[in-house]
């Protein structure tokens, strides 16, 4: 597992730090490898999972850009409500079998809070059924 921040030098680099810490003293817990492995994405054996630290004022499309240049597929991690730690499958627009984010009603600016609000809420003034916080979904 490899780990990388969503952005950097903006004053929020600690707060990433913070959820790479909290995800690693999750990771150290019985059973947890094993449930990230059984999340639905199509992976390569070998393929070794990028985890991406974010905050919630992150863009996805800084999401975007830290999946390693020869994967489609990442974790999203951020840090919720009173330490809550969320991870969420995330692909590029070409990840197969992905949930396209445009399909919820965001567009390139969006931010990781905006995710989390729409899978929270669901997305507004749109016919689709909200996406689980384990459902792939496509950045475009």
């Amino acid at each position: 597992m490899h780990f990388a921040a969503a952005e950097t030098g903006d004053g929020r680099d600690e707060e990433r730090e913070t959820v790479q810490r909290l995800l690693e003293g999750t990771l150290a817990l019985p059973g947890v490898l094993e449930r990230i492995a059984a999340i639905p994405v199509p992976r390569r054996e070998q393929q070794r999972l990028t985890v991406v630290c974010a905050v919630l004022t992150d863009r996805l499309s800084s999401v975007v850009l830290r999946i390693g240049h020869d994967a489609v597929w990442a974790g999203l991690a951020s840090q919720g409500a009173e330490s809550e730690l969320r991870l969420q499958p995330v692909g590029t627009a070409q990840a197969p079998g992905a949930f396209p984010v445009s399909r919820l009603g965001l567009g390139r600016d969006a931010t990781v809070g905006d995710l989390l609000l729409v899978q929270t809420n669901g997305p507004d003034d749109t016919p689709v059924t909200p996406v689980t916080p384990v459902t792939p979904v496509g950045l475009d």
